[in-house]
């Protein structure tokens, strides 16, 4: 008795769902779109001014974390 290596030798291994030509296009333009950015718009000022106001934050909670640590230990 002779033992085959695959019992769907004759299968199809290729992609079962491939976009259309026009849909990949379509989509590569909807990415490049996106991905542009402008660092002169009031967006991206008021995104840094955020990210500035996260970061104090963080630092005066671990701030007071610590003060805390040192009044009970």
């Amino acid at each position: 008795m002779h033992a085959q290596a695959s019992m769907l030798t004759n299968s199809y291994a290729g992609p079962l769902v491939a976009p259309a030509a026009l849909e990949t296009e379509a989509l590569a333009k909807q990415m490049d779109s996106q991905s542009e950015f402008e660092a002169n718009t009031p967006q991206c000022a008021r995104g840094f001014l955020y990210a500035i106001g996260l970061e104090a934050a963080a630092a005066l909670c671990i701030y007071g974390i610590w003060q805390v640590w040192h009044i009970i230990a």
